[in-house]
């Protein structure tokens, strides 16, 4: 049992301890949990803790015989295996006082906290503050207390103090009489006007929340799942459910069921899985779900019968167990063009570089599903998407990677056959050297080879494939100090060379902010060149910037007057801001037209004041 001190001997520990405090100082996350409905109103008043021990036997279970699925993971009950805090803090939860908290004993599992509606687990021993006389200790009956949180059967006190709490976590709670039995108190035990002191710990919970606001689907947590991970949007959900009881009766022996569809956060259509709409609660209930995680949902009829499988008429209510037993994590890249879906993970966190990473791959339908060797980025794979999937996959890992359009299929592929998928296994890889593990001559010479490699990409029109080479040249030379003064003109060339293409990359895929940058950097070090200048004024047009366009090409014609490219430019802003100077004048001669034929009510208005004060006057 934690001996509670008086307020000055807690106040000069604290003094002692500043600094080991402050670091001891605890974050209080929050979930991003469905908001859960207040409860109704017309509940009985709070019960008072213990005031009658009768009140709190429950069903008769021993804290021994509470087995870990009824109490949402087990109960740790076990004060000596995590080293208890001599002192913390005293934090005020209210802000007004009302509630103050100091920690005894910190979570050793979790950061989750309980929310409003949660069934919570806990053992409390209750004092008046006054003499310290216990008036009431769920530790001293042998068995732990259980409420649902903001139902009105608890102080309102015990509702903010718990809600700050994670599993296994020991507190104690000063709660003010307005936080507690008030004037009244609850005799014989609390006096009037009575400051209380608990000391609490949460032993579990089972999360329980109202769907959709209206009681209809309520999801309570039956067992937690592992991890810290949450389904994303897009991902391949895998899900399990079954009857338990139809009309409050068990069902036994119940069938389980698979459930397989895509999440959907951002869309009105509803996930449907072999031609059936995914019933609402389930599309809903999983997406704050761990993998593994078991959560019961109590339906009503409305929301019951939309399990089609089950057999349920148009009036049964039912509540459903429902197992969220994995995902497919699902990426989108070059903005959705290719998919990944991710089977299996793989081992580690290291994964292929874009360029010069020997990949064993196994893609089934390619080559009768035997292990072939790739090297990614020097252009010898025919489907730029399976490139891009493999830079983004582990050893070991297993992927459908789907290709949607002709820029990232195999060129052999026709139109008619996308989107195509492919399953794709990655073996091993091994990754080439960096440029921070390379010599200077090295530099140079695989400078040279990824410009080589990266012009013909781009001349393949492959320009995602292009960028990366293009971008080992400019982190290769970023910092210069270390190259010899015979290697820093080539270096400098090779980086000019590269920021130059990249620019032209960018226009293509028409970004012209990026164009801007890489031009910006050339410029830095050489302001007359042309060629830098030409791009940034066509990103210049692109984000309609005609002036600072104009500018760059004043300046290009100025160095070379016979530049063709610049001259047929300047010609075309030259039309660009004549069409949108004849746009302008006829909007504004509209809408003077308007103005003439429609006297605006603010000008009457405005008149009316003049009016009023000549004859006042």
């Amino acid at each position: 049992m934690v001996t509670l001190r008086s307020r000055k001997s807690r106040k000069t520990t604290r003094q002692d301890t500043a600094n080991k405090a402050m670091n001891q100082a605890q974050s209080e996350p929050t979930k991003d949990t469905e908001k859960v409905t207040e409860p109704e109103t017309g509940l009985p008043e709070p019960t008072p803790i213990a005031a009658d021990e009768s009140e709190f036997k429950g069903d008769g279970e021993s804290l021994d015989e509470l087995a870990p699925e009824n109490v949402g993971g087990g109960i740790d009950d076990d004060m000596d295996d995590a080293e208890p805090l001599k002192d913390d803090k005293e934090k005020d939860l209210t802000g007004d006082g009302g509630v103050l908290k100091r920690v005894i004993k910190r979570s050793q599992t979790s950061w989750e906290h309980p929310e409003s509606g949660d069934e919570v687990c806990v053992h409390y021993v209750g004092r008046l503050k006054s003499d310290g006389t216990q008036f009431d200790s769920s530790r001293e009956r042998g068995e732990p207390f259980e409420f649902t949180l903001d139902s009105g059967s608890v102080i309102k006190g015990w509702d903010i103090a718990v809600k700050s709490m994670a599993k296994g976590e020991v507190a104690v709670f000063e709660i003010a009489p307005s936080y507690a039995y008030g004037e009244a108190g609850a005799p014989p035990k609390i006096p009037p006007n009575a400051t209380l002191e608990f000391e609490i710990e949460l032993l579990s919970w089972h999360s329980v929340r109202d769907l959709f606001g209206d009681r209809g689907c309520v999801r309570k947590v039956i067992r937690e799942g592992s991890g810290w991970e949450h389904v994303r949007d897009g991902d391949e959900a895998v899900t399990f459910y079954r009857l338990v009881r139809r009309n409050g009766e068990p069902v036994q022996d119940s069938a389980e069921h698979e459930l397989i569809f895509a999440v959907r956060r951002d869309t009105e259509m509803r996930p449907s899985y072999q031609g059936m709409p995914v019933p609402r609660c389930v599309e809903r209930a999983i997406r704050d779900m761990k993998k593994g995680e078991v959560v019961e949902l109590t339906c009503a009829p409305q929301y019951a019968q939309e399990f089609t499988t089950l057999g349920l008429g148009a009036s049964d209510s039912a509540v459903i167990e429902l197992r969220l037993a994995k995902w497919h994590r699902t990426t989108s890249l070059a903005d959705g063009q290719v998919t990944v879906k991710v089977l299996e993970e793989g081992e580690g966190w290291e994964r292929p570089n874009e360029i010069d990473s020997r990949c064993r791959i196994v893609i089934d339908g390619s080559g009768g599903g035997i292990e072939e060797e790739v090297t990614l980025g020097d252009g010898s794979m025919a489907c730029t998407g399976l490139e891009m999937a493999l830079a983004k996959m582990k050893k070991g890992a297993e992927a459908v990677v789907t290709i949607h359009s002709k820029q990232y299929a195999d060129p052999a592929t026709p139109e008619s056959e996308l989107p195509k998928s492919y399953h794709v296994k990655l073996c091993g890889f091994t990754n080439g050297k960096q440029s921070y593990e390379m010599s200077p001559q090295e530099k140079i010479e695989a400078a040279r080879r990824h410009k080589e490699i990266g012009n013909k990409l781009y001349k393949e029109q492959r320009y995602d494939r292009a960028e990366p080479h293009y971008d080992f040249i400019v982190n290769a030379f970023s910092y210069d100090a270390d190259l010899p003064a015979d290697l820093k003109a080539e270096a400098a060339e090779l980086m000019r060379a590269a920021r130059l293409n990249l620019a032209a990359v960018y226009e293509k895929r028409r970004r012209p902010d990026k164009v801007i940058e890489h031009c910006n950097k050339v410029l830095e070090r050489e302001s007359a060149q042309t060629k830098a200048l030409y791009r940034r004024a066509c990103a210049y047009i692109a984000r309609a910037d005609y002036d600072e366009a104009a500018s760059d090409l004043r300046r290009i014609l100025e160095l070379e007057p016979r530049n063709e490219p610049a001259q047929r430019k300047f010609q075309e802003l030259k039309r660009i801001l004549r069409e949108q100077d004849r746009r302008d004048k006829a909007f504004f001669a509209s809408m003077f037209r308007d103005a003439k034929r429609h006297p605006s009510s603010s000008s009457s208005s405005a008149a009316a004041p003049a009016a009023t004060m000549s004859s006042a006057s």
